[in-house]
């Protein structure tokens, strides 16, 4: 159990903006072990690099640039890998909550190509935004 408390800590150092919720999941995990509230400790390297596995998407554009080697737009940069050999292009990232937005703000149609729950959890987010927007 220690394992997940620690994950959870480091989690809530690179995550600022879930750093309540992780620092709350690691001092209840630690609670659970039968140890006390564990303070958030500094890491002694780079969580994501070490600890986290990011979540992998290829992505195709579509409509009349689909070919264009053209840059990555600005809300992407950040995930952006590389291109497969057949011009997919590969992002990376640990939070579909803020990927999913970045992809809507580049301005640019993709197909997401896999994973398919990140497909559908772009089509849900369209559609709750859609719903709420009805009238």
């Amino acid at each position: 159990m220690y394992g997940l408390v620690g994950y959870y800590q480091e989690a809530a150092m690179a995550d600022t903006r879930m750093a309540g919720t992780f620092t709350a999941l690691a001092e209840l995990l630690a609670r659970l072990a039968g140890g006390a509230a564990l303070p958030v400790k500094a890491s002694a390297g780079p969580l994501f690099g070490n600890k986290l596995t990011p979540f992998r998407a290829l992505l195709r554009r579509v409509g009349p640039l689909a070919n264009s080697s053209s840059s990555i737009p600005s809300s992407l940069r950040q995930f952006y890998r590389g291109q497969t050999g057949d011009r997919q292009f590969v992002m990376e990232f640990y939070d579909s909550h803020e990927f999913i937005p970045a992809l809507l703000a580049s301005g640019i149609d993709y197909t997401i190509t896999s994973p398919k729950w990140l497909r559908e959890r772009l089509l849900a987010y369209v559609d709750r935004f859609r719903q709420s927007n009805m009238g």
